[in-house]
């Protein structure tokens, strides 16, 4: 299962507080982020995304998991879109903005078998 560890403070909560809708565009590729939803334990977010691939469209579920120490971004066990190059970027963007809010985390491992992608070197 393709997936991101976040080591450091970060706070998935605090994510979803700020959470507000998004498209990244890269060549013919677009990620979409259009909802955040806080599971009641307050250590899991959903976020409804969609990726557009050329003519292949696919909706998914990507899910931040609070863990000691860190995070995990993976694609909630509902979902089941192909695992295209497109749904790991998204995985790999969503880490790259919680990576953002907070300069203390880093990006700790990942197998998402991206080459170049800019978002691994925040």
């Amino acid at each position: 299962m393709p997936h991101v560890r976040i080591d450091g403070p970060c706070d998935i909560r605090s994510y979803w507080e700020r959470f507000e809708p998004k498209i990244h565009r890269d060549r013919d590729r677009i990620i979409k982020a259009t909802h955040a939803y806080l599971a009641q334990q307050d250590q899991r977010v959903l976020v409804e995304c969609t990726v557009v691939e050329g003519y292949l469209r696919q909706h998914l579920l990507a899910e931040l998991v609070q863990k000691e120490g860190g995070a995990l971004v993976r694609i909630f066990h509902e979902s089941n879109p192909e695992r295209t190059e497109g749904i790991r970027t998204c995985l790999a963007w969503i880490a790259s903005e919680i990576i953002g809010q907070c300069p203390a985390c880093r990006w700790a491992a990942d197998n998402l078998g991206l080459v170049d992608h800019p978002f691994q070197s925040r």
